[in-house]
């Protein structure tokens, strides 16, 4: 089975649980903590639970937090392309979780944060790689610059995943332009889509997206009103939601659905398939507490195989 390239950052998330958000100046007592590896492994992890080859292309620190996520690495098969960095450490996020789950970010980059382009230029890169790219490691002065001047000259050999993120927005016009001139698959959601087009509907937004970038396929998520899948040179189709029991923490199952699509089409599902075995597994992601929380395929497999007759079907009317 072909390998995927994670290229960026994967950092600690600090989790707090809170009753409130302390007052400027003031101060508030946990109710519980908890850390998490998230940033790039959430896609990782995504994949490995179809058991496809994923190698991580980033730095990873030597102190306390870079050896929680290099053993994450390990413990689920993930391959670290570049050495540890010893004398630094990897970064982390503290995430203040309210009682109605709103959460609130706080990030402290680390050493994941100034990866280079001669790092870069160091691995081997078979042609045709399928390589995935986050649009929240663009806006990192230094990775950002060398992941866009590195895909500038090699990227249209590999076979590009980009999911621009919340921040797009913030993105400089041409080092975003890089990326999606060289794009094979992009995923995004609704809010994402209209800060790139301004288009609120998925058939126009996909179709804008699809002029103004390479990418063979579009992934247009709208969380709870399911997604939509455009291809190109073909017609656009609505995937219908799967409901989760309960929304407990939504916090990477964007990350779930683009890794979980990936991973159906890598094992030969058509992409119309899946895009519903990814709807499944992201609805079931926020299930739990936590970024890296993509439910293992044979869990997929088996509530679309309860599913029945109700599995959608792009044919139907």
């Amino acid at each position: 089975m072909e390998r995927v390239s994670v290229v960026g950052s994967i950092l600690v998330d600090l989790w707090l649980t809170v009753p409130r958000l302390p007052d400027r100046g003031g101060d508030v007592l946990a109710e519980e903590r908890r850390l998490f590896v998230g940033g790039g492994f959430n896609i990782a992890y995504a994949l490995r639970q179809w058991e496809v080859p994923v190698r991580y292309v980033g730095w990873v620190g030597g102190g306390s937090f870079g050896r929680l996520v290099s053993e994450s690495l390990r413990r689920h098969g993930v391959q670290q392309a570049l050495p540890t960095v010893e004398a630094a450490d990897t970064g982390f996020d503290i995430v203040l979780r309210e009682p109605d789950g709103e959460r609130t970010f706080v990030t402290t980059p680390g050493v994941e944060s100034r990866l280079t382009r001669a790092a870069l230029e160091s691995v081997d890169w078979p042609a045709n790689e399928i390589t995935y790219v986050s649009g929240y490691d663009l806006l990192y002065p230094e990775t950002g610059q060398a992941v866009s001047d590195w895909l500038r000259n090699e990227g249209r050999s590999h076979r590009l995943v980009f999911d621009p993120g919340p921040l797009v927005g913030e993105l400089a016009p041409e080092r975003l332009q890089v990326i999606l001139d060289r794009t094979w698959l992009l995923s995004l959601n609704r809010r994402e889509a209209f800060r790139l087009t301004g288009h609120d509907t998925p058939e126009a937004a996909c179709r804008a997206l699809a002029d103004r970038s390479q990418a063979s396929i579009i992934l247009w998520r709208a969380g709870a009103h399911g997604a939509y899948l455009y291809e190109a040179g073909g017609d656009g189709h609505y995937l219908p939601p799967y409901r989760p029991r309960q929304v407990v923490d939504t916090t990477g199952a964007g990350d779930t659905h683009t890794g979980t699509f990936l991973a159906a089409w890598l094992h030969g599902e058509s992409a119309f398939q899946a895009g519903w075995w990814a709807n499944v597994a992201a609805a079931l992601s926020v299930e739990t507490i936590g970024p890296a929380t993509a439910p293992p395929k044979q869990v997929v497999k088996r509530i679309l195989l309860d599913a029945g007759s109700n599995v959608p079907d792009k044919d139907r009317p």
